[in-house]
C-alpha cells in the first residue's frame, strides 16, 4: 500500500519534472522532436557613398582625361544651328589667321586637289586627274616656313591629332597624311564611348557609322566622324592650332 508521499508525487513526465529537469540539467529517456527555424539573413546596408545601380542599368563613367578640353559633342550634321555656328567660326578663323606660314596647297582648303575618304588608308588618296600620291609629292614640305610640330583638331574628335616630323626633322605631307591616318584608325576604349558625356542618340550615329564601314573590327576613332569623312584641307587658326575640315558624303 502506497504512503500519502508517494501518492502526492507528480506522475512519471509530468510538466513539473520536466522543468526541473531542465533546471538540474538531467535529461528524459523520451526523445523529442526540435523543430528550427530558418535562420534569419541580417540585411547589411551599403555604405552612403556606395553606388547602387538599378535593375538593367550600369554606371556612365565620366569625361575621359585625354579629351580636348574644348570639345562638346556635337549634334547631328544635319542640325540648322550647327552648320551656321560652325559656319561663323570658320569665318572668324579665316580672319584673323596669321598670314606668316604657307600650308601646301595640296593641303590646305583653297586647293582641293585631291580625294582622301578618311576612312581608308592614306595609300588609296587619289590626285586630280585619278593621279596616285607619289613619293616626289609626298616627301615636300607641308608648311613654309618649316615646322617640326603641329597640332590638328576636328569639332567631332575629341582627341587632338599630333604631327611631328620624322626624327625631329621638318614636316612633310606623308608625315601629316600619315599620323592623321594613323590616329584616326585607332580603337576606340569603351569609356569613349560609355560616358555621361555621349547621349544615347550620339552613340547610335557611331555605331551607325562603325556599320558602315567597310571591314570593320571595333569602333574607331573615324567613326565620330559620322558622315564627314572626306578631307577637305587644313586651315590655320588662333592659337597656333590647325582646324581638319571635312565633307559630308
Amino acid at each position: 500500500m502506497q504512503n500519502v508521499d508517494e501518492l502526492n508525487q507528480p506522475p512519471p513526465y509530468s510538466t513539473r519534472q520536466q522543468q526541473r529537469s531542465r533546471a538540474t540539467g538531467t535529461f528524459s529517456k523520451r526523445q523529442t522532436t526540435v523543430v528550427h527555424g530558418r535562420p534569419r539573413r541580417r540585411l547589411t546596408k551599403p555604405p552612403p557613398d556606395a553606388f547602387v545601380p538599378l535593375p538593367g542599368t550600369r554606371p556612365r563613367q565620366s569625361r575621359p582625361k585625354d579629351w580636348r578640353a574644348d570639345y562638346r559633342p556635337g549634334r547631328p550634321c544635319d542640325w540648322q544651328g550647327g552648320c551656321c555656328l560652325s559656319l561663323c567660326l570658320s569665318v572668324l578663323c579665316c580672319c584673323f589667321r596669321p598670314r606668316n606660314v604657307t600650308l601646301h596647297p595640296l593641303l590646305s582648303c583653297a586647293g582641293r586637289s585631291m580625294y582622301y575618304d578618311l576612312r581608308q588608308s592614306y595609300h588609296s588618296i587619289l590626285l586630280s586627274g585619278n593621279r596616285i600620291l607619289d613619293i616626289d609629292i609626298s616627301h615636300q614640305l607641308a608648311v613654309d616656313p618649316s615646322v617640326s610640330k603641329m597640332r590638328i583638331f576636328h569639332p567631332l574628335l575629341p582627341w587632338e591629332i599630333t604631327v611631328r616630323g620624322d626624327r625631329g626633322h621638318a614636316i612633310r605631307i606623308v608625315d601629316v597624311l600619315r599620323q592623321i591616318d594613323r590616329a584616326l584608325h585607332t580603337n576606340v576604349r569603351r569609356r569613349d564611348i560609355d560616358n555621361a558625356e555621349i547621349t544615347s542618340d550620339h552613340r547610335a550615329r557611331i555605331n551607325l557609322a562603325f556599320g558602315r564601314r567597310l571591314n570593320g573590327q571595333a569602333i574607331q576613332r573615324v567613326d565620330f566622324l559620322e558622315h564627314e569623312y572626306i578631307f577637305a584641307g587644313l586651315e590655320k587658326v588662333t592659337g597656333g592650332s590647325w582646324r581638319m575640315k571635312t565633307l559630308r558624303f
